[in-house]
């Protein structure tokens, strides 16, 4: 499965060579934070990444992804305002989804996070840390 989860990523990469263009005010959805869990209490569900949907859309067919290929796809349901994509295991709100890995998916060293359309044009792009993939990574 992780095979197959990195040759997607790999593959969404490749196809969103070309930057959308859209400036931040344009964007329908915005990446404004992610939170890894810096405790040692296993609880995935203290690490997440915060959106902000500018108006209701259906984000079906959206994913999330990091550079390791995990890949979240959006649930079928209209979404509004800020959103909270946690890690661990839960009932998807329309304030809360879950994306039920079974691992911590951000690196504590450094990430990114990719959000793609439906058509998987990149749709926003968040980095943290210090990592030489990072391109503009922020320092914490």
């Amino acid at each position: 499965m992780r095979i197959i989860a990195t040759i997607v990523f790999i593959l969404i990469s490749l196809l969103t060579i070309v930057d959308s263009g859209f400036s931040e005010e344009d964007k329908i959805v915005k990446i404004i934070e992610v939170h890894i869990n810096i405790e040692d209490d296993y609880d995935r569900n203290k690490e997440y990444v915060a959106l902000e949907v500018k108006d209701k859309i259906n984000l079906k067919g959206w994913i999330l992804t990091d550079r390791h290929g995990n890949i979240f796809f959006f649930p079928d349901m209209e979404l509004e305002g800020r959103i909270t994509v946690y890690s661990g295991e839960g009932e998807n709100t329309s304030t809360e989804l879950y994306w039920n890995s079974p691992k911590f998916v951000w690196d504590l060293s450094g990430d990114v996070c990719y959000l793609y359309d439906e058509e998987r044009k990149e749709a926003d792009v968040y980095s943290y840390g210090m990592h030489e993939t990072c391109g503009k990574c922020n320092i914490y």
